[in-house]
């Protein structure tokens, strides 16, 4: 079976669906498009960089990302010349023309005759009609019509007319899953966890903690709109003995936060060296709003959090809820509840049962979601809706 996938930039972040295709690729060639985002991007340093680096990927200045996969399996990448702009219209038909000429361009490179589009936006709508595919596969893991920045209307009916290709719609939550499968094709299929890296945590903590003092609990990712940073602020000042780590790229206003002694933002690490940051803490943190930007969401992160064998502490999100027996889920309002997972992490009278999150992270494993997906892809327009508790 051969895939052309539209997605984020190959390399650039461990996505779900680039931990998907490190394991399918090897049998199975892939096209991988690297598309534009949603969002509009702003005058800020964090864009400037990001628009520099996709572009040179697209002149062909550099190569367009290798493989970040620890199996060293990488698709075909192809960066099409592009602006993120969807207005006026004639930059919009200008967009879709190019992404259709280079696609077609990349499909007779490589000979694929017979393939399977799977796309995680629904900005090619207009191009994945004309590509002549066996089947269209909506791999929904976000809810981006919520997301701030986005324009809602727009996005709204790019996903709608994407709607109008394709065969299924595969989601990542729970939340996501019941939005769709009243009217389409659709499958639940959760997020996996890297457990062989995760699960085997180094001697030695990483350097960037190097001087912060212990005890210390922390989060790892894109510290975004997401992260309730009045639930932050509230804990810290209250928790003057606690070091609250933050470690990765910051795409929201933290000055308040930077203003705080126990606060500390480390800046961004190798995902292969997030187990020796984790190796410094003494829980880890899921502190996120519960809003309509995050009830949709399957956090990447908790079962990487789950497989290092710290406490986890984390907000109800309904697919945060569903793992609930094996980490502490403590509503945002809930100070004291807070206060006291922490403590108790810190002091060692809370430890998470490594026995049963290990028979349960057995499961979740990348390789096997990874087959799962397949599956669900080659027979996407046979089956009634199935959900997949995984």
């Amino acid at each position: 079976m051969n895939f052309l996938v539209f997605s984020d930039d190959w390399g650039e972040h461990p996505s779900s669906c680039q931990h998907l295709f490190q394991n399918l690729t090897h049998e199975h060639p892939t096209i991988w498009v690297n598309t534009v985002g949603l969002r509009l991007p702003q005058f800020t340093l964090h864009d400037t960089v990001k628009g520099v680096r996709k572009l040179s990927a697209m002149l062909g200045l550099r190569q367009a990302y290798p493989s970040n996969g620890s199996n060293g399996h990488s698709p075909h990448v192809c960066a099409p010349l592009m602006t993120p702009f969807h207005r006026p219209e004639w930059l919009s038909s200008w967009n879709r023309h190019a992404l259709r000429h280079q696609v077609l361009k990349q499909l007779q490179s490589h000979d694929f005759q017979k393939f399977t589009v799977i796309t995680t936006t629904p900005s090619v709508c207009d191009v994945v009609g004309d590509l002549n595919a066996e089947k269209v596969i909506y791999y929904c893991v976000d809810d981006f019509s919520e997301w701030p920045g986005m324009e809602k209307d727009l996005i709204l009916r790019l996903e709608e007319k994407l709607l109008q290709h394709v065969d299924a719609v595969i989601c990542s939550s729970q939340s996501l899953y019941e939005k769709f499968q009243s009217t389409y094709p659709t499958h639940l299929l959760r997020h996996g966890v890297d457990v062989k890296l995760f699960a085997n945590l180094p001697e030695q903590e990483h350097d960037c903690l190097r001087h912060i003092p212990k005890p210390r609990v922390g989060y790892f990712g894109n510290f975004d709109k997401r992260n309730n940073q009045e639930l932050i602020a509230t804990l810290a000042k209250a928790m003057p003995y606690v070091s609250f780590v933050f470690t990765g790229p910051v795409q929201n206003n933290i000055g308040a936060l930077k203003k705080l002694p126990n606060v500390f933002f480390t800046g961004p690490v190798s995902y292969k060296e997030l187990p020796a940051v984790v190796k410094g803490w003494e829980a880890c943190l899921l502190p996120y709003y519960y809003n309509a930007l995050t009830i949709n969401i399957n956090p990447l992160k908790l079962k990487e959090y789950l497989a290092c064998g710290k406490p986890v502490i984390a907000t109800p999100l309904p697919d945060v809820c569903d793992l609930g027996e094996y980490l502490r889920v403590v509503d945002e309002r809930n100070i004291a509840g807070w206060r006291a997972a922490i403590d108790d992490a810190i002091s060692g009278e809370w430890t998470p049962d490594l026995t049963a999150v290990g028979q349960m992270l057995a499961g979740e494993r990348w390789e096997k979601k990874a087959n799962i997906f397949l599956r669900l892809c080659q027979v996407a327009s046979l089956l009634l809706p199935l959900k997949l508790e995984m």
